[in-house]
């Protein structure tokens, strides 16, 4: 006897007497073991002639491993505060206590009880089993090697089987004569390594649903499944599920209630005059079966030169997507339309052709209404040559609050990602990479208000600095080149901005949180000159006069490139 003394959540103190009786032999032994415990309260006095529930696990691999078997107990301390119970004669919760390999050990006995006989188990205490339970193994080695011969073969590959008493051999069960294995005859044929023999009993292959027959790694060619989502046998081969339906044999046919060729999303921009490469859109749908469709191949219509290519392939049964590879060189900019064909549904979806413009941007520039046309603009008192427009605006000017010049307010230091467009999503992950992967706006409510952790003051530097969303040959100013510009201005305000040969309007900003602020009240542009943590950028609110402050690079601000 072992006892375990333990301190649980109800104040209560139990001591654990644990006496594992072991009536087992190796001639017979029972399907339970006797388990003893003495109760103790907390002043150490025993806990008697008191009904409680017990709860037992047996645990497999460790103290904390998974639990082999669960059962409760309901029953009663003695005068002496013991409880005698036997394991695997209780109320079973889970597993099965006479098919446990207790050669597959180490087990332990986690025992938990509630004294006042309910289920709030708030006591508990574990120990190891060592030998005692393996008399049970031993019990099921006697039975294969000991408790009865096996029966002889009356020819080679007969195989014995456990008929529930013994073990007897039976040629027409299973034979294995070392080249050829067979089920129902002793003679398999000399050509199959297997051979299924029956004539009143047919063969069921493994069955499955369409999900779980996806999850299998890498299927070989010829692997046959019954798939139970439509009722029919599957086979695989060069990379593709056949079904096996109807008494033809057909391919099952792929149908769909919703193409929605509206909702087509792609992987990049597709720029008139440039060849594509690795270039796909994806076309969500609903309503599929689980049926095949043939491959495509699809030309545009409207922009020419481009094709469109679906592989065969098989529909989800409810929703899922097509991915189709585009191909070719766009002969003009404007919109490719592709018509498609899948599942008894027919839609046109739509690619945008962008100018070549975007061409002279750099690689993998996202776009909020397409790129921004490359006019230049020289002030004649400073002699500078500029865009004539904001990043992301589609025309010079008209006001100091025309709209249509506003353009992009980009996070500083930030590549053209999509972020910079004016009703882009946020984020609050700020990034650790010069290139987050996405085209939020990141959000921060913390110091030094910057998208990136840790921050990075090589960004926006020159021509080819890091992340510089001007065109080629174009790049951010300086605070001192921005200076000498409002110096040129007839006024210092936001009148002066407009009337100058820049034109620069009142675009409004968005604040480190993501939300827009002051359009058409204040005009605010970054430079390149980093100030701590901060940025410098020239700034006017409309009736007040032209400034430089530093800007958090958490807020976007509008972008005005200067030519090198």
């Amino acid at each position: 006897m072992k006892q375990i003394i333990s301190k649980f959540k109800t104040a209560l103190i139990i001591t654990l007497a644990n006496l594992l009786i072991s009536t087992l032999a190796f001639s017979q032994a029972p399907e339970k073991m006797s388990y003893q415990s003495v109760l103790r309260g907390t002043n150490n006095a025993l806990v008697t002639n008191q009904n409680v529930r017990v709860k037992i696990s047996i645990l497999q691999g460790a103290i904390t491993g998974s639990a082999a078997y669960v059962e409760e107990h309901n029953t009663s301390t003695n005068s002496n505060g013991l409880v005698s119970l036997s394991i695997g004669g209780g109320t079973l919760i889970s597993g099965n206590f006479s098919t446990i390999n207790w050669a597959n050990g180490p087990y332990f006995i986690k025992m938990e009880a509630d004294p006042t006989g309910g289920t709030n188990y708030t006591i508990s205490g574990t120990t190891q089993l060592l030998s005692v339970p393996y008399a049970l193994h031993a019990k099921t080695a006697e039975s294969v090697v000991g408790g009865s011969s096996l029966e002889s073969g009356t020819q080679i590959g007969n195989t014995t089987y456990w008929n529930g008493t013994k073990w007897v051999t039976n040629s027409s069960n299973l034979f294995n004569n070392g080249s050829n294995v067979a089920i129902g005859t002793s003679s398999p044929n000399s050509s199959a390594a297997f051979e299924l023999a029956s004539s009143n009993k047919g063969f069921l292959p493994p069955r499955m649903t369409l999900e779980e027959r996806n999850q299998i790694v890498n299927p070989a060619d010829g692997l046959m499944i019954f798939n139970t989502s439509i009722g029919c046998p599957n086979y695989f081969f060069a990379g593709l599920w056949y079904e096996l339906c109807g008494s033809t044999g057909m391919l099952l046919i792929g149908s769909v209630d919703v193409l929605s060729c509206s909702s087509v999303s792609s992987n990049g921009t597709i720029i008139q005059g440039i060849q594509l490469s690795s270039f796909n859109c994806t076309i969500p749908y609903s309503g599929g079966n689980g049926g095949f469709y043939n491959s495509q191949t699809i030309s545009s219509t409207g922009v020419t030169g481009l094709t469109a290519t679906l592989p065969q392939g098989m529909l989800a049964n409810g929703s899922g997507s097509l991915i189709l590879n585009i191909s070719g060189t766009p002969s003009s900019s404007g919109s490719a339309s592709f018509e498609l064909n899948v599942g008894g549904q027919t839609c046109v979806f739509n690619l945008s052709v962008l100018s070549n413009t975007a061409a002279l941007y750099p690689t993998g520039s996202v776009f909020c209404n397409g790129p921004t046309e490359i006019v230049d603009v020289t002030n004649p008192i400073t002699g500078k040559t500029w865009m004539d427009r904001n990043l992301g605006a589609s025309q010079v000017a008209t006001s100091s609050t025309d709209e249509a010049a506003y353009g992009d307010l980009y996070q500083w230091g930030r590549a053209a990602d999509g972020h910079q467009c004016r009703n882009s999503a946020t984020t609050a992950t700020l990034s650790s990479t010069d290139q987050p992967g996405h085209g939020n706006f990141i959000t921060t409510n913390s110091s030094p208000f910057d998208w990136r952790s840790p921050q990075n003051t090589n960004l926006w530097q020159g021509v080819n600095g890091v992340n510089n969303p001007c065109p080629n040959g174009y790049r951010l100013p300086t605070e001192t080149e921005l200076n000498t510009e409002r110096a040129s201005w007839s006024i210092n305000t936001s009148v002066g901005a407009f009337l100058s040969a820049l034109k620069l309007p009142m675009a409004g900003w968005r604040d480190f949180v993501g939300s827009l602020r002051d359009m058409d009240a204040n005009g605010s542009y970054w430079s390149n000159n980093v100030d701590g943590v901060n940025v410098r950028l020239l700034f006017f609110i409309n009736g007040s006069g032209a400034n430089f402050a530093t800007g958090l690079r958490a807020d976007g601000y509008s972008v005005r490139c200067i030519k090198n």
